[in-house]
């Protein structure tokens, strides 16, 4: 028998054929044989081809099912196909996890139990009423872009993880040890997603059913358990990581110390969640106000304070940080950068006005500047993004007629391929002008044009920490060659795999 395979028989007495199927040696009359063969290693079944796992023994021999039979018991024949069903179904579900152990049964359950609870969901938004889907996106859309944020950066710890990049030497040696592994990111939001989902679907559930208090309930609990998650001083649901991550939160909140480059990610990545922070300042506002279920008070609506400072505040924090940089080291750079990030300021209170200002001379003098003023901020991030960010000197080749090319405006070597770094260039452009979606009054309405922009920026973040992240462990590798190799060249990241100990895994 083949010793690259796994083979599970139902009856003794068998012998192994080329055909990779068995025939038993003393067949006996109208019995059936059994049998499925698979790769040890492999998920792909051999004994998938066909029919041949089941054959029917006669007087005159074997034949395949695949010619006709004429059976005289069918009760014996749905007995045996429903056990080469069953000992095939185990043994898919045996390789899989032999294949993927990481993942586990518990972790694969959650994660169909997420897929079900999003069809549920899917099907309850069809039978509530428009006053009821408002509510469900006042409580329940400001969590997912965060939770979306979280999903991404596993991944990109994922792909750092297997192409070599070692990208935890971007974080201060103190702090590298609570850096968690893409695994134990992506279980931690699977967890997540499933709290979320659940809570969601039970609130659709009890609203549609009737069942009023126990609706009004469950947003409260969402809030209250997502604090007590973060806060918890108990060791469980990695514990030291919690903290490290509401340390350099509170670090960030209070940017009036030296900035770390912990720092200086997650105040950018909370840039991109601006909207999902105001969502939630309109949430928790509309939580104690009022009856919850009752809609959005007033002094939580879009023509409130409130919503206005929750958006700017994410800009404030990284341009209090930049200036903090620039007294720290000199860097005139990063003047400039905080200029970019008070051009946000405009376009913020600017797109305020417009519920305090009378419709005329909204359209005639505040829209206007709120367009000049939108159209800087796109176009200066976005040139900071390429030229700053990313290093990648494309405006300068356009500034300098030179003629441009891949090889002077791409950072040598390369770490992804060519058209990923024009795919990037370009998205990112297509994503910095998803604001102008507000130009359109009925769209700024529908609660799912919403929802899809505010992950669309969540998905910009993403891509955009891929080549940031590699443009800082280039700077490392040219100050301190004694690192040695931190960013693999594209085509060589699986041969210069460099012995790095990995990020801990603390105890959950």
């Amino acid at each position: 028998m083949n010793a690259n395979l796994v083979c599970i028989q139902s009856r003794p007495k068998y012998r192994w054929s080329p055909r990779q199927h068995f025939v038993r040696t003393d067949p006996g009359p109208g019995r059936y044989i059994s049998f499925t063969c698979a790769p040890r290693r492999g998920l792909s079944l051999a004994a998938s081809r066909g029919r041949r796992g089941v054959k029917r023994v006669s007087s005159g021999g074997t034949r395949d099912l695949d010619s006709p039979i004429v059976d005289d018991s069918s009760v014996q024949k749905d007995r045996d196909a429903w056990r080469v069903f069953s000992v095939n179904a185990r043994l898919i579900l045996r390789m899989f996890f032999r294949k993927i152990p990481f993942i586990g049964k518990r972790q694969v359950f959650v994660g169909i139990l997420n897929i079900l609870l999003v069809f549920l969901i899917r099907k309850l938004l069809n039978v509530v009423s428009a006053g009821q889907i408002e509510l469900f996106y006042l409580y329940y859309q400001p969590l997912v872009p965060f939770l979306m944020m979280l999903w991404g950066w596993g991944i990109n710890v994922l792909y750092f993880e297997k192409t070599g990049l070692r990208y935890d030497m971007c974080f201060e040696e103190r702090d590298r040890s609570y850096l968690l592994h893409s695994l134990e990111i992506l279980k931690m939001c699977n967890t997540l997603s499933c709290g979320l989902l659940s809570s969601a679907s039970l609130f659709l559930m009890f609203t549609a059913s009737g069942m009023l208090r126990a609706a009004a309930l469950q947003p409260v609990l969402l809030y209250m358990v997502t604090l007590l998650v973060l806060v918890m001083p108990f060791p469980i649901f990695y514990r030291d990581t919690r903290r490290y991550f509401a340390t350099t939160f509170w670090r960030v909140l209070t940017p009036v110390r030296s900035v770390a480059w912990g720092d200086f990610l997650l105040a950018d990545i909370l840039t991109s969640l601006a909207k999902g922070l105001s969502d939630i300042e309109r949430a928790i506002c509309s939580m104690v106000s009022g009856p919850i279920l009752s809609g959005t008070p007033e002094q939580c609506t879009d023509a409130s304070w409130i919503i206005p400072i929750g958006l700017v505040m994410p800009y404030f924090w990284r341009f209090i940080q930049c200036i903090r940089v620039y007294i720290d080291t000199g860097n005139k750079q990063q003047l400039w950068n905080a200029l970019k990030y008070m051009t946000a300021f405009p376009v913020v209170f600017l797109s305020f006005s417009k519920y305090h200002v009378a419709h005329d001379s909204w359209v005639s003098v505040w829209k206007p500047l709120w367009l000049l003023a939108a159209c800087v901020n796109s176009g200066f991030s976005y040139f900071w993004d390429i030229e700053r960010d990313w290093e990648i000197s494309f405006f300068s080749q356009i500034g300098s007629h030179k003629r441009l090319h891949a090889r002077t405006i791409l950072p040598q070597p390369t770490n992804f391929s060519r058209r990923t770094y024009y795919y990037l260039m370009i998205s990112n452009l297509m994503l910095r002008l998803s604001w102008t979606y507000k130009l359109s009054p009925h769209l700024r309405r529908d609660h799912l044009i919403v929802f899809c922009i505010v992950l669309l920026e969540a998905f910009r973040r993403f891509q955009w920490i891929f080549i940031r992240i590699e443009v800082e462990l280039r700077k490392l590798q040219k100050l301190q060659p004694e690192l040695g190799v931190l960013v693999p060249s594209r085509g060589n990241a699986r041969k210069q795999h460099v012995s790095i100990t990995s990020p801990k895994v603390l105890p959950g």
